[in-house]
């Protein structure tokens, strides 16, 4: 990491965007997955529209804001999924997409992953199989991993279960420990999914910021988020 960036971020917006004002100039905007509504249809066709419609025009207004725009998926994010989405969704959405894959920016380098674990009928579903394979591929040399879900254990305890049931991927955890046992640990973790573990916690060496914009009753309460890295 060669010098320090001003970045923001958000995630889990389903549909209600962040007001463009409210981002301060900043070096990059990050948004960690779950873009499109929820309220609406998951289909393939209407989240297609709404990306054209709706999502494209607010991202202008995001980019005079912002020098860089980062987006990943979520697991609401179904048109994300389709096979030619990676490949067209720079030049569709004037923003930089990343699946499984690395962006480097003024001497830091950011990495994306829309994986979950246990919601089989949702996009970006995987098994441990899946995830333990997806995750090894993080690079080792990473400054900001952006992942749709938290570790285990992190900003993931869901409010709405009477055992306040922890909903973060194990095989995600494994990969912070491991790199930290290595002396080598990821200095920053930027997620959402779990709307409940809106917040910022350190462990493993790691800066890791929830910034889920929806509370756990869907309300667009939480502010974007201000990273340090």
């Amino acid at each position: 990491m060669n010098q320090k960036l001003n970045i923001y971020a958000t995630s889990d917006m389903h549909g209600e965007l962040v007001d463009p004002d409210s981002i301060p100039a900043c070096d990059v905007f990050i948004i960690g997955g779950d873009s499109c509504p929820w309220k609406t249809s998951h289909d393939i066709i209407s989240q297609s529209i709404w990306l054209g419609m709706v999502f494209r025009p607010w991202l202008k207004e995001v980019k005079e804001k912002a020098n860089e725009v980062i987006l990943i998926a979520g697991n609401h994010d179904f048109v994300f999924e389709t096979g030619d989405f990676r490949y067209w969704a720079k030049d569709y959405l004037d923003c930089v997409y990343l699946q499984d894959s690395r962006f480097d920016y003024e001497g830091v380098s950011f990495y994306g992953t829309p994986w979950v674990p246990r919601l089989r009928s949702w996009a970006f579903y995987g098994n441990e199989e899946k995830l333990t394979n997806t995750f090894a591929n993080i690079p080792q040399d990473i400054d900001v991993l952006v992942s749709h879900g938290p570790p285990v254990g992190v900003n993931d305890a869901l409010a709405r279960s009477i055992h306040g049931e922890h909903a973060g991927s194990v095989e995600l955890a494994l990969v912070f420990e491991d790199r930290f046992n290595q002396g080598n640990p990821i200095p920053v973790n930027i997620h959402g999914h779990i709307h409940e573990g809106y917040g910022y916690t350190e462990r493993w060496g790691s800066k890791l910021y929830n910034v889920s914009h929806l509370n756990r009753d869907y309300e667009p309460t939480n502010d974007i988020v201000k990273i340090e890295l």
